[in-house]
């Protein structure tokens, strides 16, 4: 806090109108914490820092029975979660392919521009891969929030079939996709209406980029 003797007859009304400034405060008491240095390590504790081989193994075999429990749809348990394995999917893995080889084109293209111009920007070539690459991260969320929203909904739903689905879209091929799982379109805004467990309506809305050649299920069913 300043001194009020320091405050100038601007700063105490602007003090005066803001009784809720946020303001910063110092515990009195300090508490200081040391840590090993990486080249104070021994080497039992260097050691202990990295996955062996067994473990990566044990892993390795864990993330295997997940995956397949995730292949069968079957739930999962309490201590288990599929985050981080749906990219291994045959349409997700497919997906993360193409991704990849288009941000590596596009470095190749960007690098041969430069060479035709006797130009070396490095910058130019980060801002190419990163244009591609970003979309394709927020595609790949999209996707993932486009799944946890039907969970959400089905939580909420807690197990009533009373669903409504609502797509809105100038594409007239959107009404086929509302009977099953058919390729779903770009910039498709889903509106989906639950039942909550305490009886109230409850509106889950998200707005996502999604391709064409890509296929998830709709919660629910069509009125």
């Amino acid at each position: 806090m300043v001194p009020a003797e320091l405050l100038t007859a601007e700063t105490k009304t602007r003090a005066a109108h803001n009784p809720k400034r946020p303001s910063i405060t110092f515990a009195e008491t300090v508490h200081v914490y040391s840590t090993t240095a990486l080249h104070d390590y021994t080497d039992e504790e260097y050691r202990a820092c990295w996955y062996s081989s067994e473990e990566y193994n044990k892993i390795e075999k864990e993330m295997l029975g997940q995956f397949k429990q995730l292949q069968d749809g079957c739930p999962f348990d309490a201590i288990s979660c599929s985050r981080g394995l749906e990219q291994y999917l045959t349409v997700n893995a497919s997906l993360k392919q193409s991704n990849k080889s288009k941000a590596q084109q596009i470095v190749l293209d960007e690098q041969d521009r430069q060479l035709e111009v006797e130009k070396n920007d490095e910058n130019a070539i980060s801002k190419a891969y990163q244009d591609v690459s970003s979309s394709c991260h927020l595609l790949w969320a999209a996707v993932l929030g486009h799944r946890d929203q039907q969970d959400a909904a089905q939580a909420y739903n807690d197990g009533d079939e009373d669903e409504i689905l609502v797509a809105e879209s100038s594409n007239s091929t959107l009404d086929k996709s509302l009977d099953g799982p058919e390729p779903l379109i770009p910039l498709l805004k889903v509106v989906v209406g639950v039942e909550s467990p305490h009886g109230s309506r409850v509106a889950l809305v998200s707005s996502q980029m999604l391709p064409l050649n890509m296929k998830y299920p709709f919660i629910g069913r069509r009125k």
